[in-house]
């Protein structure tokens, strides 16, 4: 109950902030009990996180899960992005995504808000730990993004997303799971809008590339 309250304390308040849109160790974790019978749509992606998910909050003529959404055939790509959100409202409500609309794949880039909050990294891995547990729980396949390297950044924030990319990458290795390197494809700064936080149309579909390399290499369409 205390958890719940303080998750939701969490939510409320990084609304209030600006963005887009908040590991273990050991020999790995142990693998999920299986989840209620729920029957997944093989057609229906979710893309979840912040306003760089989001996008038209913010200018953007179109997001990557809508230019994701273009690249897919037979598929249709949900765009749950939430702006100002953190790491810990995708982990909130990704049991209620996955009830809702029972997808196949579930794609995340959170932590760019997080970073630029200040929170370390470990509580953020911690948060998008969460939300592979749950997807493993219902059968849904779950793809990590790496998370850019945003101009706004400070050397601290840059300390830190070192730290997370790492830990993301590490976590997707220990949950036999893949990630999209999102750092890597917007290297860039001019694939960033004049705000220094939310990438260009350009870098929305560059971003949508990565993902549709990985869905390939999964399912091999």
């Amino acid at each position: 109950m205390e958890k719940n309250i303080f998750k939701l304390y969490i939510i409320i308040f990084s609304v209030l902030l600006f963005g887009c849109g908040g590991g273990g160790s050991g020999s790995g974790p142990e693998p999920p009990d299986p989840g209620p019978e729920i029957v997944l749509d093989p057609g229906t992606y979710i893309a979840l996180g912040c306003g760089i998910t989001e996008g038209s909050a913010h200018g953007q003529t179109i997001a990557w899960p809508e230019f994701l959404d273009d690249m897919l055939r037979g598929v249709i790509v949900v765009n749950l992005g939430n702006s100002r959100t953190y790491a810990v409202y995708g982990a909130y409500h990704i049991e209620d995504y996955i009830l809702e609309y029972k997808p196949r794949c579930v794609m995340v880039l959170y932590g760019v808000n997080d970073i630029a909050a200040g929170l370390p990294a470990n509580d953020i891995l911690e948060d998008l730990e969460s939300i592979v547990q749950v997807c493993q729980y219902y059968g849904s396949d779950v793809i990590l993004g790496t998370l850019p390297d945003v101009p706004v950044f400070t050397s601290e924030n840059r300390r830190e997303l070192v730290d997370l990319n790492i830990g993301i990458i590490s976590l997707c290795s220990r949950y036999g799971i893949n990630y999209a390197d999102v750092y890597k494809a917007l290297r860039d700064p001019s694939l960033f809008r004049d705000d220094g936080l939310h990438p260009t149309d350009e870098g929305e579909d560059d971003i949508a590339i990565v993902y549709r390399r990985v869905i390939r290499d999964m399912y091999g369409f």
